[in-house]
């Protein structure tokens, strides 16, 4: 795991009885705990860098287009998947995501009616996360204001995205690695391509229940740092 400082830690988990943990409105024990990659150093024992969403607010993934967009399925796909231990739900803003549709905490939003979501969503339990393509500038500094660390709504911008007020930047590369601001080291990201998680989908989803992403979704391609 790693904090804003960059200072990393190790947290070992070891998850209850099913039946002895609480109804979903409980609060999440390890909200947001966010696998991006595998250390990919040498002499070694292999590691993977966890990021604590919730103490960041907002993150920023660029780089190459393929890759990103790899490393924001998998990333949705675990937010989205994590039941009683993390609590956490997504909400897609302006783009569709590939192979959601078996996914019931995954919801599609334009960006302002997301952002009046997320005014609110403090107040639901576990993190609200909303993984955003290009925020437009004027919106940016709303959603860094909605996302401060701590307040129960996370941001996920894609594209090079520079600011102050962002918590970090993870910067991915055309070959497959990736950078996470602070550390000084880098991971094998961990990614999904298109093809396995619409693969994926056909196995989960019934014909003609599929994820109700937004009509007319714009092209995406985030810039490189």
């Amino acid at each position: 795991m790693s904090d804003r400082e960059g200072r990393q830690w190790v947290a070992y988990y070891s998850p209850a009885d099913p039946a002895e943990m609480g109804p979903p409105t409980t609060t999440a024990a390890v909200p947001a705990m966010l696998s991006l990659g595998r250390f990919m150093v040498e002499d070694r024992p292999p590691a993977d860098l966890l990021v604590n969403l919730e103490h960041f607010g907002s993150i920023a993934v660029c780089g190459a287009t393929e890759q990103v967009f790899g490393a924001i399925r998998a990333m949705i796909f675990e937010l989205a998947s994590g039941g009683q231990i993390c609590h956490t739900s997504v909400t897609t803003v302006d783009f569709e995501v590939e192979g959601a549709g078996g996914l019931v905490s995954i919801t599609a939003a334009r960006e302002e009616e997301a952002l009046k979501t997320a005014a609110t969503a403090a107040s639901a339990p576990g993190l609200q996360v909303y993984v955003v393509v290009r925020a437009t500038d004027a919106k940016l500094d709303r959603w860094f204001e909605l996302s401060r660390p701590g307040s129960g709504v996370a941001v996920i911008l894609i594209g090079d995205v520079r600011s102050s007020r962002l918590g970090s930047r993870f910067v991915v590369g055309a070959d497959g690695s990736g950078e996470f601001h602070g550390l000084g080291t880098k991971v094998q990201v961990f990614g999904i391509d298109g093809s396995t998680a619409a693969a994926v989908e056909e196995l989960m989803v019934p014909a003609g229940a599929r994820y109700p992403a937004p009509a007319s979704a714009p092209e995406i391609e985030p810039s490189a740092p």
